[in-house]
């Protein structure tokens, strides 16, 4: 009977240190992913924007109120259904909570909070926004690369005024060294 239980405690704490390896293991695997996506967002933001300055939101553009993600996803002519499946999961999990500096070098990082304050109350808007902040502001979803990270989905506007911006989401194509716009998704302007 000792026998039976020394053997039992034995492979409970054999399978437990097992587990415990494979949990340290996919840390560190989505560790790395974690980094190699950063980096490679760090690198597409630089590429798109050049050396420019702006003014950008922190929060990443969210897609559950953006109706283009049906057209996305039925294009089945640019991407088959394991793509399709995958930008919709890629959607669902957001993978950037805001934008940084060390994300996006040259921007200046602006608390979706403050917009959101400043557009609610109608003293203030557009006046105040360019008399104590900028001429405009943008806002960024996080990437979706596809295809061994040669081809990216990104979703960016653009906001300066009461009847003025654009907005549209875009597929990237990286050639020859530069990220190259490949089509467009509802386009919008204002």
């Amino acid at each position: 009977m000792k026998l039976k239980l020394k053997f039992k405690f034995l492979s409970f704490l054999v399978s437990l240190l097992v587990f415990s390896c494979g949990v340290i293991s996919d840390k560190k695997a989505s560790k790395k992913i974690d980094e190699d996506y950063f980096k490679l967002t760090s690198e597409f933001i630089k590429s798109i924007n050049g050396n420019e300055n702006f003014i950008l939101d922190e929060k990443p553009f969210e897609y559950e109120y953006f109706d283009c993600v049906e057209q996305l996803i039925s294009d089945s002519i640019t991407f088959n259904d394991s793509e399709r499946k995958y930008i919709e999961s890629e959607i669902q999990k957001n993978k950037l909570q805001k934008w940084s500096n060390e994300l996006v070098k040259n921007a200046k990082i602006i608390s979706n909070d403050t917009i959101k304050k400043i557009f609610s109350e109608r003293s203030k808007g557009w006046n105040y926004f360019k008399k104590n902040i900028g001429e405009d502001f943008s806002t960024y979803s996080a990437p979706i690369f596809l295809r061994d990270n040669k081809y990216c989905l990104f979703y960016f506007s653009k906001s300066c005024g009461s009847l003025c911006g654009r907005g549209m989401l875009m597929f990237y194509k990286f050639e020859n060294g530069k990220w190259k716009s490949v089509k467009s998704y509802c386009t919008w302007i204002s």
